[in-house]
């Protein structure tokens, strides 16, 4: 925490909050040293010490100042690179299971509710061979860019390999999930022009959401229950969420395309 919080300051300003500190950590010793020598205070032997600490500490310790802060930043950048795909700037897939293992131990001693999402690109086989893999590539970039913008600061976005997705959004209830991939949906579908023409890119998403009956599954499970629910939204036509709802005799999902605002409607495979 004190880290952090000389990494908000910067080194400059850190300097200086250094420099203060140290004046005024200094005058009082040098006041009752003086004081006990029978010196008066407006001794040079009171002033010079002053002076010392107050020019000479920043000259000399700048540099180190300076190097610190350039270590804390490469440590950030190391960090990132190691815990963040360089394509699309999201999670790494383990990066993300660590982070999500963490927050899933406390959202399930507390019962706190929270959604997952796993989502992928629909046809993208065909994008790629239409477009090349390097467009490919341009198209995951910038759904990772959609992502990043809609997401809220405690939410988790991974790239869980080739064109899959998956998000964690704690304090998520079914209505927030469905808000969140609605923004999904209209933001992605934006992605159309590129310099070889148009194309009707799509992303279909299954969600899952915290139940009395999966609240003490493992993330594997979850995300599990979200990849049949995206599996039911690809198999009813693609472009669309699908919500797993429960686990009975028969698998439950609550379906909704991204265009629709009446009440969804439900279907069920066996």
């Amino acid at each position: 925490m004190i880290r952090e919080y000389f990494e908000q300051l910067g080194p400059t300003r850190t300097l200086v909050l250094m420099t203060l500190a140290a004046t005024i950590g200094v005058a009082p010793i040098i006041y009752i040293g003086l004081r006990i020598t029978g010196l008066t205070v407006i001794s040079s032997y009171f002033l010079i010490p002053i002076f010392a600490t107050f020019i000479v500490l920043p000259i000399a310790t700048y540099p180190l100042i300076n190097l610190l802060f350039k270590t804390f930043s490469q440590e950030r950048t190391n960090y990132h690179l190691a815990t963040h795909d360089q394509l699309t700037n999201l999670m790494t897939r383990s990066a993300f299971i660590s982070s999500a293992d963490s927050y899933l131990n406390l959202a399930q001693r507390k019962k706190s509710p929270f959604a997952i999402a796993f989502l992928d690109v629909d046809n993208f086989k065909q994008v790629n061979d239409k477009l090349g893999h390097a467009r490919g590539d341009v198209l995951l970039r910038e759904i990772g860019q959609v992502l990043n913008t809609i997401r809220r600061k405690s939410d988790m976005v991974g790239r869980y390999g080739g064109d899959e997705f998956v998000i964690l959004l704690p304090e998520t209830d079914l209505t927030g999930a469905e808000s969140f991939t609605d923004k999904i949906h209209q933001a992605v579908r934006k992605i159309a022009l590129t310099d070889q023409g148009s194309i009707n890119l799509s992303v279909s998403i299954g969600v899952i959401t915290r139940r009395r009956d999966n609240q003490y599954m493992t993330l594997e499970g979850l995300i599990d229950q979200a990849d049949q629910a995206l599996y039911m939204a690809k198999s009813d036509g693609r472009a669309r969420t699908a919500f797993y709802v429960r686990k009975a005799v028969a698998a439950d999902f609550k379906q909704k395309g991204p265009n629709q605002h009446c009440p969804s409607n439900s279907a069920k495979i066996a």
